[in-house]
C-alpha cells in the first residue's frame, strides 16, 4: 500500500500551481506550472519540521515542470511543499 502523501504550495500562490497525482509503482508524480524562468524547489518532510529538497529547478519556457519522487516508498508518510527561490 502506498504511503500517504500531502502537498502544499508556498510563496506567490498566483505564480505557481502544484498538482500531485496518485502514486504509481515509479513514485509520486508532480506537475508544477507557473511563469517560465521561475526558480522553484519541491521539498519533502516526514514530520513537517525538517524539510529537504527533492527537486530544485527553473521552470522551462513552457511553464510546466514534471517530476516524480521515486523515493516515496521508503517512508511511512511524506509531506511536500513548493517554494519560490
Amino acid at each position: 500500500m502506498p504511503a500517504p502523501y500531502f502537498a502544499r504550495l508556498y510563496g506567490e500562490r498566483p505564480a505557481l500551481r502544484l498538482q500531485v497525482a496518485q502514486p504509481t509503482i515509479n513514485g509520486v508524480p508532480f506537475r508544477l506550472t507557473g511563469l517560465s524562468s521561475l526558480r522553484v524547489a519541491i521539498q519533502a518532510s516526514t514530520d513537517l519540521v525538517n524539510w529537504s529538497a527533492v527537486n530544485t529547478n527553473t521552470l522551462p519556457p513552457t511553464g510546466v515542470l514534471n517530476f516524480v519522487d521515486s523515493e516515496v516508498a521508503s517512508f511511512s508518510r511524506r509531506f511536500y511543499r513548493a517554494l519560490l527561490q
